[in-house]
Parts: structure tokens; sequence; C-alpha cells
């Protein structure tokens, strides 16, 4: 097969056994990357078992684009059923791991049954090896890759579990490399529950490519188009880029609790931080866009971070310090956590210390912490939650359980939906952000990013009139004080990222993230790489299918039907430096919904 590997390699780590199955079988259907995992998730009916049981399986899906010179070509999709959620998990990660896999001849990883011990598994080219890891067990993941690094070799790729997912903490993510994780839904706790510590590939084989001249020029123009894209330089000044998103209210305070506006003293500290220890900039296999800032500050090495935590730490845990959020990062790093659960996580308790349903003195007692410092309080309940100790134990768990548990004060403040922690971005200052977490694949907003709103005006009128024409939707589309076809808006991007999540390349390079490479642009890399004519209008098919995988996914886990529709603070006033900001109107939410199913072809 041009631009796919060929093989889906299938582990039982019970049986100590491997199998491959061809690719082809799946992908004329589905594509690649998140649409086969999908299929194999439905085939082996992962809706009937426990999330952290053996009989669910873990599959990670590199796309036919990925490890091709196709820009942001980097991508695995990873999925199983979630222990956050109880329904589809889903989760990305970039990095150098999926071209790695495919240059050992997989395009897909599945992993089933559970290992006796602890354990690595090894593929190496056509070699497949389960072996022992028992004194990996516990550590960190940056000390993990090292002693995997010396025992295999630097030129062997790595994902792995910290202790986050060693306890099955069920917001624990995957890491790969200084800064890559796979941190949405739990998919941690699923290969802790495998016993799996880390796995390990080295590849040598070639990926071919129908038409190698066309395919690289359109890769090329592809890379300059992203290249002379305002996207670009909004990734060189983040501190900036936050600027422009604070003034419209797009962040939440607190748990949910108040809106920011500008805090000028909040960026200029990021920006003082960012020129003290930012040493250059990241990126993950052949991608353009370097969206990480590599920093190197005393004690904690160099690590690379996108903009996302340092806003969830400093405005969800109300700590206006950028060196809170750096060491809280890397803490969630080196445990393997999902960064925007822990600052939820931190919200729901600060709320809960302020209106004296949590006792601070109880609680520095149970995590030994001296003091009226709540930046190292915070520090150390993390580390708790990674191990599972004393009230750790319980918020490991999530808020939603965590809630539910201590009781109605406690389960009226959990901020998620269906059980995933809901992140720092505002629903009602920015509508569509209702809409996207609502009908979300996996409870956030993610998979639906509505950009035009965000960026709002003439300039973000313009970005959607090039996705809709020149009209009223494009209008709706940018006003982020109305629900009016944003259901539009809402089908358009979840196409963009399921077509992205396909091919193996990252959603960052297209609309999902204000940036150039439409569905014809992918089309055609498509085409020049397997040799067989694509349009924008047949990946648009894909995703179709793709989304409605997820409905039945989730509908065979019988949770449809009681799906919630946001907490219900979120449906009340709310106060900003700004004055009073209205709640989301729940009939209007509620006819968007109906609308978009009715869009969607899902009623």
């Amino acid at each position: 097969m041009n631009a796919w590997a060929g093989k889906i390699l299938v582990v039982d780590l019970t049986a100590r056994k491997s199998i491959c199955v061809p690719t082809s079988d799946y992908s004329d259907t589905w594509l690649g990357g998140k649409g086969i995992d999908l299929a194999l998730l439905l085939a082996a009916e992962c809706w009937q078992a426990d999330p952290l049981s053996p009989e669910n399986i873990l599959v990670f899906g590199t796309g036919p684009l990925t490890g091709t010179l196709a820009p942001a070509a980097s991508r695995v999709h990873v999925g199983a059923r979630s222990p956050a959620t109880e329904l589809c998990g889903s989760s990305n990660i970039g990095g150098q791991f999926g071209p790695e896999l495919k240059y050992a001849g997989y395009d897909h990883l599945v992993i089933k049954g559970a290992a006796a011990e602890p354990a690595v598994l090894v593929i190496d080219d056509d070699r497949v090896k389960i072996q022992p890891a028992q004194e990996l067990w516990g550590l960190g993941v940056s000390k993990t890759e090292a002693a995997l690094a010396e025992r295999y070799g630097s030129d062997f790729r790595f994902f792995i579990i910290g202790p986050g997912g060693e306890n099955r903490v069920r917001f624990a993510g995957i890491r790969s490399g200084t800064f890559n994780s796979a941190s949405r839904t739990g998919m941690g706790a699923v290969m802790g529950s495998k016993n799996l510590k880390a796995i390990a590939v080295r590849g040598s084989k070639a990926i071919l490519v129908a038409r190698p001249e066309r395919f690289y020029a359109a890769c090329q123009r592809a890379r300059r188009e992203i290249l002379e894209s305002p996207c670009y330089q909004n990734m060189l000044n983040v501190p900036q880029m936050l600027r422009g998103s604070t003034h419209t209210g797009y962040f939440s305070y607190g748990n949910k609790e108040s809106i920011v506006t500008p805090i000028e003293e909040t960026i200029s500290k990021a920006e003082d931080f960012l020129a003290a220890h930012r040493v250059g900039k990241a990126a993950c296999f052949s991608c353009p866009l370097r969206c990480q800032d590599v920093f190197d500050v005393p004690g904690s090495g160099r690590l690379g971070m996108q903009c996302d935590p340092r806003v969830e730490f400093n405005y969800m845990a109300q700590v206006d310090d950028p060196t809170f959020a750096w060491r809280a990062y890397v803490i969630c790093q080196e445990t393997g956590l999902d960064t925007t659960s822990i600052a939820n996580v931190l919200g729901f308790v600060n709320e809960s210390l302020k209106v004296g349903d949590l006792s601070w003195k109880e609680l520095k007692k149970d995590l030994n912490v001296s003091g009226e410092d709540r930046v190292e309080l915070f520090l150390a309940l993390i580390t708790a939650i990674s191990e599972r100790k004393g009230i750790g134990d319980l918020l490991a768990e999530g808020v939603a359980r965590a809630g539910k548990k201590l009781g109605p004060s406690f389960e009226q403040r959990a901020m998620h939906r269906d059980g995933l922690e809901l992140a720092v971005p505002e629903p009602r200052t920015h509508l569509g952000l209702a809409l996207a977490y609502s009908v979300s694949e996996r409870g956030d907003y993610l998979s639906g990013f509505p950009i035009f709103e965000m960026v709002g005006g003439e300039a973000g009128r313009a970005m959607a009139a090039e996705a809709f024409g020149d009209g009223q939707i494009a209008n709706n589309a940018a006003d982020r004080k109305t629900l009016s076809d944003k259901e539009y808006v809402q089908t358009y991007m979840e196409n963009m990222a399921a077509t992205a999540d396909m091919l193996g390349v990252c959603r960052w390079m297209t609309p999902t993230n204000g940036a150039p490479i439409k569905e014809d642009t992918l089309a055609e890399l498509l085409t020049e790489a397997v040799g067989k004519t694509y349009t924008g209008e047949d990946l648009w098919a894909y995703a179709d299918r793709c989304r409605k995988a997820f409905f039945e996914f989730d509908g065979k886990c019988r949770r449809e039907k009681e799906k919630q529709l946001l907490p219900e603070r979120l449906f009340h006033p709310v106060s900003s430096d700004q004055g009073q900001v209205a709640g989301i109107k729940k009939e209007e939410l509620i006819a968007a919904i109906s609308r978009y199913k009715k869009l969607r072809r899902v009623l």
C-alpha cells in the first residue's frame, strides 16, 4: 500500500502473543487514525467492558500521512472505553512515536488483556517482545525514559505512563518525549490497568508514496501557506495571544465562579517568565508551527509547554504566579496526569476551601504541609492524587465521582461533562463553546472549537466566510453572543478535526486553530501520497462516518439518553470586573443541540 504501512499489530498481553491483520481490511471505510481506531473499538465490543479491566482494549492509530513530509504529520490517536466518562475515550499525541511506528511497519497497535507483572512492549521492526519492567514501576516519566533509552538505545521512541497511570487515576495520560502527551479521557489509566509501563518502538522501513515529486511539491506549498499565516505569528508570542483572548472574557476564573477580563499584571508576569526562562521553540515531527515553548528552569531541567497549562493553573487555581503554573505542569508531566483535569480539581478544592466545606487544617494535615502557602498545598495535592494517598485517592476519581461521594454541595460545584473535567474556556461569554461542550465526542470543546467567535470582529467573520460563504452564517459564526447557526460551526470544526485525526496530521495546522490548511489541501496531499483521487467532499464523508461512530459507541454504553447538558452553574449569571454576564439560556442551548443533531442526521 502507498502511504499506509499495511499492517495492524495486535498484542495480547495476557497470552503474550501478537498477530498482524491487514490495514486494508479497514482503510477503505475508515481511512486511518481515529477512524480505524473507532472501528476496532466497535468490533471489540468495548462498551461491555469495565474501562479498567483486561477486556477493554487500548488502540493507537497513525494515519496515512503520519511519518511523511506532509506538514505536522506526527499524530497518533489513542482510544479505549474511558475510565473518566465510561464512554468512548479519545486522545491524541504528537512527537516522534507515530512516524517510528509506521517505519516499523504498523499503522495501528491494539493492546488486549493485561500483563501479569509490570511490562514493556518492545517493537523493533518485525520483532515484538513483552519484557519485564518491575524496576521501572513507580518511576516518573523522565527517569523511565532515561532507563529505557539506556536499555534499548536512544534511537527508540517511547510511550510511557507515570505513577498516575500505574495507580489508575481516571484522568491519567500517556507521555512521550519532553512535551508530548495524550492527556484527556484517562488513556494512561487504561494502560496502567494492563500493567504496561511503556511501549518502545524502532523502525527501519520506508513509507512509499505514489507520486513523490507531486507529493513533495504539495507539501512545500502547504508548508509555505502555514509559515505565511497569522497563526504562525501567534505561536511566536503566546502572552500576546492570551492578551487578545482575555479581553472578551474567554477564560473563566476559579471553578467557573467568575470571568476573567484583562489582567495585565498576570500577563506581564507571564511575559517576564518567558523572557527569563525560555530557551527556544520546539516542534513535533515535520511541523513548521513549533507550538512548544522550551523552558529551562532551575531545578526542573528543560521541558516544553504550550499555552494551555499556563492559563489553566493560574486562572482555575486562582494563583497569580507563572512559577506555580510551571511547577504544577512539571509534576503533571512527571506523574502522567492531565493538566486540564488537575487544574479543574484544584479549582474545585479551592472553592470548597473558601466556602468552608473543606478544612484548611485537615487538608494540610492530610498532605503533611505546614504554613499557609496555597502553592505548596496545591503542589502536594497533585502528587497525592498521582499516588492515590489520603484525599488524593478520592480526587483521583475526578470531580464528578468525588463530588457525588462528598455530598450535594460538592456535587453542585463539580464542573464536568459526563465525568470529564471542563477546561478554562468560558461558555457563558462565548456561546459557541456551550454547544461545543454539550455535544462533544469526549466531554470537552476541542473537537468542535468555535475559533471564529474567539477571534471575533471582522477578522473572525472573514475566517468564517471562507468556510460558509459571505452571508448570515458567517456573521453568526463570528458572534460570540449568539447560538444561531452554531450547529454549522460545530459540524464544520468536527469534520476538520476528524479529518486531521484520521490522516495523522495535527489539527493545529487547520482552521480548528485558525491555520490555513483546509480539506481540499489535505485531499491533495492524500491523493498524491496514495495515488487515488480524493476530494474535500470525500474527506468530509469519512469525517461524518467517524463522528457517527462516537454516537454509536456511546449509545451502546447506554448513557447517551442520560447525557447532561452542562453544570447548572453555567445557566446562571456570573460576575466579571466589567459587570454581570448572563448565564446560558437553557432552552436556546437545547434548541441548538437539536439543530446540530438534525444536521448530523442522528436524531
